[in-house]
C-alpha cells in the first residue's frame, strides 16, 4: 500500500526510473537517470540513504554490496546498508572520439562481468576492484567470433 499511497516514487523525490528497481529483504533500491539512487524501507517508505548518481543499467546486490555502472562510465561498489562508496573504477568512455557505452555488471564465480560497445568484455574482482581478465570480441562476416584475451588492465 505504501507504493500507491505516494510514499515511494513521488514526483518531488524521484522520477525518470530507467533501470529495474530491486527489493532485497525489507529494502527497495531505486536508481534513476535524474541523479538519484535511493534506498527505502519497504515497510513504511522511509528513505534510508540517497546517492547523487545516475544509472540506466541493471545493478547487482550481493551480500552487503551493490555493484552498478553510472552514466559517467564508472563501475561503483556501494555499501548496501548506508550507501557509502566502497570503491570506484573509471571505465574507458571514448575511443578516438567515439563514445563507448558499458553494459552490466553481472556477478558470476566471484567476478563482475562487463561489456562495452567496442566489443570488449572485462572481469573485475568484486572485492578489490582489480581487473582479472579482458577479452576483445570481433564478429566476422561469416559470423565467426574471434576472442583475444589480455590480463593487461591498461586496456580498461
Amino acid at each position: 500500500d505504501n507504493i500507491t499511497s505516494g510514499n515511494f516514487f513521488s514526483k518531488s523525490s524521484l522520477n525518470d526510473i530507467q533501470s529495474p528497481i530491486t527489493i532485497v529483504g525489507d529494502k527497495v533500491f531505486v536508481p534513476s537517470f535524474s541523479d538519484k539512487f535511493i534506498a527505502y524501507e519497504i515497510n513504511n517508505g522511509n528513505k534510508i540513504w540517497n546517492l547523487k548518481l545516475s544509472s540506466i543499467n541493471p545493478f547487482v546486490v550481493s551480500g552487503g554490496s551493490i555493484y552498478l555502472i553510472d552514466t559517467l562510465g564508472r563501475l561503483l561498489c556501494v555499501d548496501k546498508m548506508n550507501g557509502k562508496l566502497l570503491w570506484a573504477v573509471q571505465l574507458k568512455v571514448s575511443n578516438d572520439g567515439e563514445e563507448i557505452s558499458w553494459y552490466g555488471p553481472l556477478l558470476s564465480s566471484n567476478k563482475l562481468i562487463l561489456n562495452n560497445s567496442d566489443g570488449q568484455v572485462i572481469s573485475i574482482s568484486p572485492f578489490t576492484s582489480e581487473a582479472i581478465c579482458c577479452a576483445l570480441l570481433t564478429v566476422r562476416l561469416a559470423r565467426q567470433i574471434s576472442v583475444k584475451t589480455s590480463l593487461n588492465a591498461a586496456h580498461l
